[in-house]
């Protein structure tokens, strides 16, 4: 049964009145009936069998259903069950929830990672002053477009921002820390394998963070493809230098460093401006 499919598809609110309606009487005895639940995972992925909440409600349970993907439920644990899996559920919706950029259409996925809103792919908005990996359109399709800072400071649609320095550092806090960022933002396909050990990373929050390369103005050449991610800040650092945030294919280390504003062009990821009343760190630190 899916009890997900009416959740709506807002990450902006949330309201008990919101929640699906479980019919109980279609329940009339808990002992033996199976939920085999589907319906939450929005991601193009194969069905999430929440085997977790499973466990939890198979606690006092004689026995669990065929293959481990459905657990028969009882009476006595039932609510604690579906307590929990409306909270995956709204979780997951929240997390999952589209954007669509109004200047052409194109439609993103968003991620929530700690208290910021971010675009779980890179931004991919045709403004002068941008360009594809090699020229090569396929590349805009997979990577997003490459930006230069000036560019990238204002590309960002209404309501999103090129994330500042310190918001980079919040980002890499909430997963854990700066050491460990890199591995856990990376995507679990698409990076270059590292002296026989896998470039991927874990994904765990679903930011899905992918190795796009850089283009250099100076000697116009392309390079990092599969093996290094840059995204800008709007933080200046230096004269004519920003701090951008960099992702190898060959460490699990996520780090901000300055780099020069007008030899680069780099990959740009929008932050959700924060509601009114509170204020963005975009300028500053």
């Amino acid at each position: 049964m899916k009890f997900c499919d009416d959740i709506p598809n807002s990450n902006v609110g949330f309201s008990p009145r919101n929640l699906p309606i479980l019919d109980v009487a279609k329940f009339p005895s808990f002992r033996g009936v199976a939920a085999k639940l589907t319906g939450c995972s929005r991601q193009r992925r194969p069905p999430v069998y929440l085997r977790v909440f499973a466990n939890i409600a198979a606690l006092n349970t004689p026995r669990q259903a065929r293959k481990g993907l459905a657990t028969p439920l009882r009476e006595g644990n039932f609510l604690q069950f579906f307590a929990l899996f409306v909270i995956f559920c709204t979780a997951t919706a929240l997390a999952q929830t589209p954007f669509t950029d109004p200047r052409d259409g194109k439609e993103y996925k968003t991620v929530k990672i700690g208290e910021q809103i971010w675009l779980a792919e890179n931004l991919n908005y045709n403004a002068k002053g941008s360009e594809c990996y090699e020229n090569n359109p396929a590349n805009c399709a997979k990577y997003g477009r490459l930006y230069n800072w000036e560019t990238a400071k204002k590309s960002c649609p209404k309501g999103w921002h090129l994330p500042s320095k310190s918001e980079y550092e919040t980002l890499n806090e909430a997963v854990g820390g700066k050491e460990e960022a890199g591995k856990k933002l990376k995507a679990e396909r698409g990076w270059r394998d590292y002296k026989g050990q896998s470039g991927n990373g874990t994904d765990e929050f679903g930011f899905t963070a992918l190795p796009g390369g850089f283009h250099e103005l100076l000697g116009g050449c392309s390079e990092g493809d599969r093996t290094d991610g840059y995204w800008w800040s709007s933080s200046p650092t230096e004269e004519y230098f920003a701090y951008v945030q960099q992702i190898g294919y060959y460490s699990d280390l996520a780090s901000l460093y300055g780099a020069h504003r007008y030899y680069y062009l780099y990959s740009v990821r929008c932050l959700q401006d924060k509601p009114q009343g509170e204020t963005n760190s975009s300028k500053g630190k």
